[in-house]
């Protein structure tokens, strides 16, 4: 198990990357329908230098799936190689 921080620093990186691939429609979920619902509940957090993270406070219902991407995506981004930093998985 590896421990992840919650804080902007080590979540914004992954959350770019995550809005990256929806905006580009390289993500594909299979139409789970528990993660469409997460999607759409997800809230970002903004502190002042525009560094975002999952909120799970702001957000209206649960999104532990999303947050979970976006701890899985900088988990990626640890190992991904400099050339290119955008998954191939989707």
């Amino acid at each position: 198990m590896v421990a992840i921080p919650q804080g902007y620093a080590h979540l914004n990186a992954p959350s770019r990357l995550l809005e990256g691939l929806v905006a580009a429609g390289r993500l594909r979920h299979g139409g789970n329908r528990a993660l469409r619902w997460m999607a759409g509940n997800l809230v970002w957090d903004t502190d002042g230098a525009g560094n975002v993270k999952p909120s799970k406070k702001r957000s209206s219902e649960r999104i532990d799936g999303m947050a979970a991407g976006v701890m899985a995506l900088g988990r990626y981004l640890v190992h991904a190689e400099v050339d290119d930093p955008a998954p191939r998985l989707w």
